[in-house]
């Protein structure tokens, strides 16, 4: 699908106006663009398995619960009309990556502390069950 095309799709399926800046990630089952949405970056997702998606938004919802740094999911469908695979629109973190921001020592250090401490956080996250993840009565 084209750029143009995938912005018209966006608009039918979601009323959202886009504007597809790149697409990031290309491949059978997933593809994802960088766009922008009322003047803020954001991610385009399309994958053909609607199960991974019901998963991530889960997550997404117990992070947010845990005080965990996760992406806004702006909209989500199943199965849009025009598109035709599950879609998902997510916000985009603000910001460069630390290699690039320039930090001293001492504010290095202590960006990595409270990466450390957010990974702390996501690693005691504990759900239900052992397995491949899935979304069961609306419960990751």
């Amino acid at each position: 699908m084209s750029d143009i095309a995938l912005m018209e799709a966006i608009k039918g399926d979601f009323g959202l106006d886009v504007e597809i800046k790149e697409k990031v990630i290309k491949g059978y089952k997933s593809q994802v663009y960088r766009a922008t949405l009322s003047g803020k970056t954001v991610f385009i997702r399309i994958n053909k398995d609607p199960r991974k998606y019901e998963v991530e938004i889960a997550g997404y919802k117990i992070f947010k619960e845990k005080g965990i740094p996760a992406p806004e999911v702006i909209v989500y469908k199943a199965n849009p009309a025009k598109i035709g695979y599950p879609t998902m629109i997510i916000s985009a973190a603000d910001g460069v990556s630390i290699n690039e921001a320039g930090l001293s020592t001492e504010q290095n250090s202590a960006a990595y502390e409270n990466l450390g401490g957010i990974l702390h956080k996501i690693n005691q996250t504990n759900i239900k069950g052992f397995g491949p993840l899935e979304v069961v009565d609306g419960k990751l």
